[in-house]
């Protein structure tokens, strides 16, 4: 560190602060943050292998991850009949691919009625979530989203990590229309306009330890006082 202080919060919940002339290393699962006014300036020699590794190489970086799903579809398809329900899950996906961009999100994987996505900030996964429920709900469907960010090992055309698995596990906890994120992307996104966060309380998530607080997120209005919420 050269100039100004950083905050570091573990997922353990410890906290410390680097300041200048401090040599720092840290494991994976964290969430940092600028403290005080001075310009921060810090060299690092470890990281910054890319998000977009080369043809047959795997990165280990930092993403945020971003999982959908489509509300009822086995009923809805079983409702619709095979050929209808193909038009439907077509027009999904084309609806879905026509908002990314605009996010800069990376498909990863689409797998039936389901998109797995990632994104480079977490601001940028949170808006493309709340884009995505609008977009579909013009094709009169529902989706749930579901949001976490940590450090995945990313190929071109694959993903994995206890990341994935996590926002996985999220999006299953999801109500129709909502994007259900976790307590490291509220961090990492906190702060940004126009958007709250709600906590929905702390879930016990399949194959991982502990319980974890999700926050549901809410779109203000420009202009309209913000709520927020006590936890």
């Amino acid at each position: 560190m050269l100039s100004g202080r950083m905050g570091i919060r573990t997922d353990e919940g410890e906290e410390l602060v680097v300041g200048p002339n401090q040599v720092f290393d840290f494991p994976p699962g964290h969430v940092t943050w600028v403290g005080g006014d001075d310009e921060l300036v810090m060299v690092d020699w470890a990281g910054g292998a890319g998000f977009d590794p080369q043809s047959g190489a795997e990165a280990r970086v930092m993403a945020t991850i971003l999982f959908t799903d489509i509300v009822d579809s086995t009923a809805r398809a079983s409702e619709a009949g095979d050929v209808s329900w193909k038009r439907t899950a077509a027009m999904h996906e084309d609806v879905v691919r026509s908002v990314l961009p605009e996010f800069r999100g990376r498909e990863i994987e689409t797998a039936g009625d389901s998109f797995l996505v990632a994104f480079e900030n977490a601001e940028s996964a949170v808006r493309c979530g709340l884009a995505l429920v609008r977009a579909v709900a013009a094709i009169q469907l529902s989706i749930r989203v579901g949001v976490h960010s940590g450090e995945v090992v990313m190929s071109q055309d694959h993903i994995r990590g206890l990341a994935v698995h996590a926002a996985a596990r999220i999006v299953d906890e999801a109500r129709a229309d909502e994007v259900l994120v976790s307590g490291t992307t509220r961090d990492l996104a906190e702060g940004a306009i126009g958007l709250t966060f709600e906590s929905r309380g702390r879930f016990r998530l399949k194959g991982l330890d502990g319980a974890h607080e999700l926050f549901s997120v809410v779109a203000l209005r420009l202009g309209a006082p913000a709520t927020v919420p006590t936890t």
